[in-house]
């Protein structure tokens, strides 16, 4: 589709070795799982499900319990802060969101709203607690990126309501590990 992003993840439904071959490959280009093993993602690419949201649904909700994240394959989607539905950032294709509430189980800080066909790649929470379990530095890294962005997501909410920004990233790594049991 013209104008659409195009990390697409084409794969053959019928055959499970080259959808996961593809799901690697998307999380290989993907910041928080790069520096990963090619084990460690392939084992990632065989546990995760796809889903499909058309235009306008919204994938998570602010507020509502978590405790996974989301790779958008293709496809993108908007993150809208309530209770305007204040549109702070676009995700592309390639991108990721809702690692906060996957690393500490809470509620969701923000709506994600498909905008056209998008396809999610869902990742859970027993997912990350063994990939902790085998390769603590993985989690380590996925924690300090998304200790980051809360604190620019804060900042974000903060210059609309003058509240405080978010925990410091140690405070941050500390919950997740808490949340994931790896401590």
């Amino acid at each position: 589709r013209p104008g659409a992003a195009h990390v697409a993840l084409v794969v053959d439904e019928q055959d499970p070795a080259a959808q996961v071959h593809e799901r690697g490959r998307l999380l290989g280009r993907v910041d928080l799982f790069a520096g990963l093993s090619d084990e460690a993602r392939r084992e990632i690419a065989g546990a995760i499900r796809s889903r499909t949201f058309g235009d306008g649904e919204s994938i998570v909700r602010q507020g509502e319990p978590g405790e996974s994240m989301f790779i958008i394959a293709s496809g993108r989607a908007v993150v809208a802060l309530e209770p305007d539905r204040r549109e702070v950032a676009t995700i592309e294709g390639g991108g990721y969101f809702g690692e906060m509430s996957l690393l500490t189980g809470e509620p969701r800080t923000a709506t994600v709203i498909a905008r056209g066909d998008t396809v999610v790649l869902e990742i859970g929470a027993d997912l990350f607690r063994h990939l902790g379990m085998t390769s603590p530095q993985a989690i380590e890294q996925v924690g300090v990126a998304a200790a980051a962005r809360r604190i620019e997501l804060e900042k974000v909410r903060a210059a609309g309501t003058g509240a405080a920004v978010a925990d410091a990233p140690a405070s941050f790594l500390s919950r997740m590990r808490r949340f994931l049991r790896l401590t």
